[in-house]
């Protein structure tokens, strides 16, 4: 087997671009360090766009599948609108923690966007990135069932190529490289692994403790207590007199559950509120159609619907109240762009 190379032509260890990914010909790159995206622009609203990017993928993806375009050859790629859309982000977007939202969202979905997600690891920058190297392992842990033996092998090569964005010469990252290779072999399926190479470091590890832990990155967080949906409401401008006490209680539901369905520790807290999403999406475009409104209080549904969306998917039915309400919310995020700034995504 031979292992993808860890950079493109041009762009090696000691080029312009440590983190450089490709997809389709089309390079691109990540930057080393960026500022959170909750710190970008208003509260929340490069986190809500890229919510809303995600669930567009994944719609795109899903819509591929069932048109049999799902399971394509290399050679046939490239032809649809997500690939099209994928060149353009790798093309545009530098930012790690929005490749690690749509790496999330493909762990979601494994069987349509995780899929078409695949071809971004062939750099393993990815992988190397430590806003990026979570996500891309959550996806790898959802994607292993799907993939042939050869896609698997060739994973794995990925993954044993990490080693080269370190610097082999300085004994500190030296061994850094070596933790990231073994936390990445432990998103794997031991029972799936394919080469000889993975197998016998798998092996090695679990005779010690086993493979060490892969952890996601840090978090923007309150200082001191929690940021409630009392405080969201307070920070978007929405006063009690804004919405009605139904509407209150359905997105303060959704506010809750979306934190828990993306990424609780606890299996089936995760799933239990994963259950939940659907309805409450739909019972807070009900609620939201039956009492136009506009300003924040239409900001703070967009927000929460897009965010909850990303996870799980919505299927209003169109002669339901709450279909034209989430056609205008999609048409509002689609018009909508990014503030002026300098660390865009």
């Amino acid at each position: 087997m031979e292992t993808p190379p860890a950079h493109p032509k041009g762009s090696g260890e000691g080029g312009r671009h440590r983190y450089a990914i490709v997809f389709d010909m089309v390079e691109g790159y990540l930057r080393p360090y960026s500022r959170p995206l909750d710190l970008l622009g208003d509260h929340q609203s490069a986190s809500t766009m890229v919510a809303s990017l995600a669930a567009h993928l994944r719609q795109l993806a899903e819509h591929a599948s069932a048109a049999g375009q799902g399971e394509r050859t290399r050679g046939s790629a490239g032809q649809d609108a997500v690939d099209r859309l994928l060149r353009l982000l790798v093309e545009s977007v530098h930012h790690a923690e929005v490749w690690a939202r749509l790496l999330e969202a493909g762990a979601n979905f494994p069987d349509s966007l995780g899929r078409r997600l695949l071809r971004l690891l062939d750099t393993s920058a990815l992988l190397a990135h430590p806003a990026t190297r979570y996500a891309t392992g959550s996806l790898i842990r959802a994607l292993g069932p799907l993939l042939t033996n050869d896609e698997h092998a060739a994973l794995e090569g990925r993954i044993l190529a990490v080693e080269r964005f370190f610097d082999a010469q300085d004994p500190e990252q030296a061994e850094r490289a070596g933790i990231v290779r073994d936390q990445l072999l432990g998103s794997l399926d031991p029972q799936r692994v394919q080469s000889g190479q993975a197998r016998a470091r798998l092996a090695e590890l679990a005779a010690e403790n086993g493979p060490p832990e892969l952890r996601p990155p840090m978090q923007v967080e309150a200082a001191s207590r929690a940021f409630t949906f009392a405080d969201y409401l307070v920070v978007e401008g929405v006063a009690d007199a804004d919405l009605t006490n139904e509407l209150r209680d359905a997105l303060a539901g959704l506010y809750d559950d979306v934190p828990i369905a993306n990424d609780d520790p606890d299996p089936q807290r995760k799933q239990a509120a994963r259950d939940r999403l659907p309805d409450e999406i739909e019972a807070v475009l009900t609620l939201a159609a039956a009492r136009p409104s506009s300003g924040p209080l239409t900001k703070v549904v967009d927000e929460l619907t897009a965010r909850a969306a990303a996870i799980v998917g919505v299927a209003i039915p169109p002669d339901s109240s709450a279909a034209q309400r989430w056609l205008d919310l999609l048409v509002r995020r689609a018009a909508s762009g990014p503030s002026g700034g300098g660390d865009q995504p």
